[in-house]
């Protein structure tokens, strides 16, 4: 909180960073709340695949991109 308040004094954080933050908080309500319904219909060993799964693709991808 001390640094957001000493860059917005110092006016680092402009319109276009309210704007950012503005939105990625609205989508991060909407991921929470997806999050929460698919919690309530999915049963953990599901939720758990799908981590891993999600996990095993990111990390393939990051190596990936890393190689070219």
């Amino acid at each position: 909180m001390i640094s957001v308040a000493t860059k917005a004094a110092k006016g680092f954080i402009t319109t276009n960073v309210w704007l950012a933050f503005a939105v990625g908080f609205v989508a991060m309500a909407i991921g929470a709340l997806v999050g929460k319904l698919a919690r309530d219909k999915c049963n953990s060993a599901m939720i758990k695949k799908a981590v891993y799964g999600f996990m095993a693709i990111s990390g393939i991808l990051n190596i990936v991109t890393s190689l070219i």
